[in-house]
C-alpha cells in the first residue's frame, strides 16, 4: 500500500514538473547593454548572488536509506533597477528562475541536494548547483536542529552574463505539527563574468579590466541571511523563503519528500 502511494505521488509530482518546465522553462529576459563599470555590481548582485542556492526544505535530516526529496522551485529576482543601467532593459520589474531539485539523505545527519534548469532549445538560461547539509545537533527535549549548509551554483544568461557562487550558512530549524520554521546566515562569494557585448567600451575602467578582450571578470564577497517556512501535507511539502543579499529574493518550492 505504501509503495502504491509513493508511486502515485512520484508520478503526480513528475507530471507537475514536466508541465511547468516544458511549457514555460526558465523565464529569460533582456539584460541591459552599454553597462558602465560602476553599474556592474548592481547586475552581479541581482543575477549572480540573487540566483545562488536556496535551501527551501525541511531542516530535519532526510535520513539514511530511504530519505529522498524531489521538488520544483521558483525564484523571483527584483530587476526594477535595470531600467536605469546602460541602455536600459525592457520594463520587467522582476525575473523568474525555475529549477528542479533532487535531495538524498545519507548517514550521520548528511544530506546532499542537486538543482538544475532542464535543457530546452528555447531557454536562454542554464544553471546547475549542489549543496551539502550536515545536521550536527538535534534537540532531545525540543524539536530544534542546527545545521551547516555548504553550496555551489553556476548560472549562464545567454552567454552575456555568467556567475559562479559558493558559500556556507548556519541554519537553525524547529519542527512543530508538520510545520517547519528555519532561519540562518553566512557568507557568499561570487565570480561574475560579463560579456564584452553588454559593456560600454568607452568606459576606460571596462577596457582596462577586460581579461581576454572578450569578457570582464569580477570577484566579490558578502554576507547572506535567510528565513523560511515549510509545511507538509501527506508526502508533499510546500516551502517559502526570503534570502537577503544586497537585495531580498523571494522563492518557493513544491515537492515530495519520503
Amino acid at each position: 500500500m505504501d509503495l502504491f502511494i509513493y508511486r502515485n505521488s512520484f508520478f503526480s509530482l513528475s507530471a507537475l514538473c514536466l508541465a511547468l518546465f516544458f511549457s514555460n522553462g526558465a523565464r529569460a529576459f533582456s539584460i541591459p547593454t552599454n553597462l558602465k563599470n560602476s553599474q556592474l555590481t548592481t547586475l552581479s548582485n541581482a543575477l549572480g548572488h540573487g540566483t545562488s542556492n536556496k535551501f527551501l526544505s525541511n531542516p530535519y535530516p532526510l535520513g539514511g536509506f530511504s530519505g529522498v526529496e524531489l521538488g520544483v522551485g521558483a525564484e523571483f529576482i527584483n530587476t526594477s533597477d535595470f531600467s536605469s543601467l546602460g541602455s536600459g532593459s525592457a520594463t520587467q520589474s522582476s525575473v523568474e528562475v525555475d529549477r528542479l531539485s533532487i535531495g538524498k539523505g545519507l548517514y550521520g545527519g548528511l544530506d546532499i541536494f542537486l538543482n538544475f534548469i532542464p535543457f530546452s532549445g528555447a531557454n536562454e538560461v542554464s544553471s546547475y548547483g549542489a549543496s551539502i547539509k550536515w545536521t550536527f545537533f538535534e534537540g532531545q527535549f525540543l524539536p530544534l536542529t542546527l545545521s551547516t549548509l555548504v553550496h555551489y551554483d553556476s548560472i549562464n544568461f545567454g552567454d552575456q552574463f555568467m556567475s559562479e557562487d559558493y558559500g556556507a550558512d548556519l541554519i537553525a530549524g524547529i519542527n512543530v505539527n508538520h510545520v517547519s520554521l528555519y532561519m540562518g546566515g553566512g557568507t557568499i562569494s561570487g565570480r561574475h563574468v560579463f560579456s564584452k557585448s553588454i559593456l560600454d567600451l568607452t568606459d576606460v575602467a571596462n577596457n582596462s579590466d577586460l581579461s581576454d578582450n572578450r569578457s570582464l571578470v569580477n570577484v566579490d564577497h558578502q554576507t547572506h541571511g535567510l528565513i523560511g517556512v515549510q509545511t507538509e501535507i501527506s508526502n508533499f511539502f510546500l516551502a517559502a523563503e526570503i534570502d537577503r543579499y544586497a537585495n531580498p529574493v523571494y522563492s518557493a518550492k513544491l515537492g515530495l519528500r519520503y
